[in-house]
């Protein structure tokens, strides 16, 4: 079992399938999605097979980071593990096709819209894991 699988962050890692070329690649900043070969589809979240021959020809595959806000709700839980500030959750519709939950991160509730264009923003996890946030065009634009 390598240090992957050992996180000491709670991560399932290898518990229900192998996604630990999704995990190394993090630590690179490169975003990783399963593509099927057969299809010629990407999906998300990871699963054994494809969502859409039900086979197993999958590939990791290196995707842009680059993609709009299809959806989101703010999360204002004021708990200890979230902090005290709120936690945006998001749809992301890849370049790529692929429509992926994660956080949006530097970014204004108010600002928020449908098919504001955004790019991935790596959150450090800890040993040495990265998680894909993303954060809008405008806000890396004004930086």
């Amino acid at each position: 079992m390598s240090e992957l699988q050992k996180s000491r962050l709670g991560l399932a890692i290898g518990q229900y399938m192998n996604t630990l070329p999704f995990w190394e690649a993090t630590r690179e900043q490169r975003l990783l999605m399963q593509f099927c070969t057969q299809s010629q589809r990407w999906q998300a979240y990871p699963r054994p097979g494809s969502v859409y021959t039900g086979r197993r020809q999958l590939e990791w595959r290196e995707v842009s980071g680059k993609g709009v806000v299809a959806s989101w709700t703010v999360d204002r839980m004021n708990t200890l593990t979230a902090g005290p500030v709120s936690r945006i959750h998001a749809l992301v519709d890849l370049a790529e096709g692929v429509r992926l939950l994660s956080w949006l991160v530097e970014c204004e509730p108010a600002q928020l819209r449908t098919g504001l264009p955004v790019r991935v923003e790596w959150v450090a996890l800890g040993e040495g894991l990265q998680w894909p946030a993303f954060t809008s065009l405008k806000t890396v634009i004004n930086k």
